[in-house]
């Protein structure tokens, strides 16, 4: 499975696996990107992305180039990387090195980082740059915002721009998708439960609502049904980890965008994200003749 069908969130290994290899004094951060060259590696989102674009790297791969960068320039022993890619599993050394070359054709241009040190381990060679974003709303440059964002050309700030509401009571992947999205140069707003967004201050409509299926309280399908009800036109996009198929095709005919199933996909999240953005901005560029009805504010 590629990185880019990790999920955004999955508990990865704890913070004690990464402490043999942490940058001294960094903290065991692994919401920080980690750049070198022109690559910016996400190691929560599992991410690994060059000039803007998305690059697929098996599970295993990416590990090692994580537990390579981590190490910032010392040799990793053998028994150090299997450690940390192959956790309680016996594996044989032909594996690690087929991994090698897997991340070395990966890099592509940049393979000569990854040196072999013949009876000792391997080492990467360059050092790592930018470790935290100067800002925390700006967008890296891995993770540009989409063209076509009306924002961005306008030169408006995230902040004031309709933001991305994200309900979902899942604290871990909810964090991890908030921070995606605003690496992306999104404005986001994320809540534990449709309550909490309800009891919130809003000062307009979203631009889209990223939904759990299962929340405490009012579910993430009743709330869709509230929002038709009081006339909202704001697109829908559900996530779940617990899908059959009267729950999606319920959801689909209610006019939602996707209906995605976690472990989240990144090429397929960032292709809804971008349909619900382009079916924002088309409505808002539309005429609107007639008042929305009671109660489309109370929800908005």
């Amino acid at each position: 499975m590629g990185a880019l069908d990790e999920t955004l969130g999955t508990r990865h290994p704890p913070h004690a696996r990464l402490a043999p290899f942490l940058v001294e004094g960094a903290e065991p951060d692994t919401e920080t990107p980690l750049c070198f060259r022109d690559f910016a590696l996400y190691p929560r989102a599992r991410v690994l992305v060059r000039g803007g674009q998305p690059v697929e790297l098996g599970g295993r791969a990416f590990d090692l180039l994580l537990v390579l960068l981590q190490s910032r320039g010392r040799v990793v022993t053998r028994d150090e990387i299997l450690t940390f890619v192959w956790p309680r599993t016996t594996v044989e050394g032909s594996n690690l090195r087929f991994q090698v070359m897997v991340l070395r054709k990966a890099l592509g241009s940049a393979r000569e980082l990854i040196k072999t040190i013949p009876g000792r381990g391997y080492l990467l060679t360059y050092e790592l740059e930018a470790q935290r974003p100067a800002l925390p709303e700006a967008a890296p440059p891995a993770l540009a915002p989409l063209p076509h964002d009306p924002g961005v050309a306008d030169g408006i700030g995230a902040e004031a721009r309709a933001p991305v509401v994200i309900i979902d009571d899942d604290d871990v992947s909810r964090s991890s998708l908030e921070r995606l999205l605003r690496s992306m140069g999104l404005a986001v707003q994320s809540f534990g439960s449709v309550g909490a967004y309800l009891g919130s201050e809003r000062p307009g409509p979203p631009r889209c609502f990223i939904l759990d299926v299962w929340l405490p309280g009012r579910t993430g399908l009743e709330f869709q049904a509230d929002l038709a009800a009081a006339g909202s036109d704001v697109p829908v996009i559900f996530i779940t980890g617990h899908a059959d198929v009267h729950t999606s095709v319920r959801a689909m005919k209610a006019g939602a965008v996707d209906f995605l199933i976690k472990p989240l996909r990144y090429q397929e999240l960032v292709a809804a994200i971008d349909e619900a953005r382009a079916r924002h901005d088309a409505l808002t560029e539309r005429p609107r003749p007639k008042p929305a009805p009671d109660g489309a504010d109370r929800l908005m």
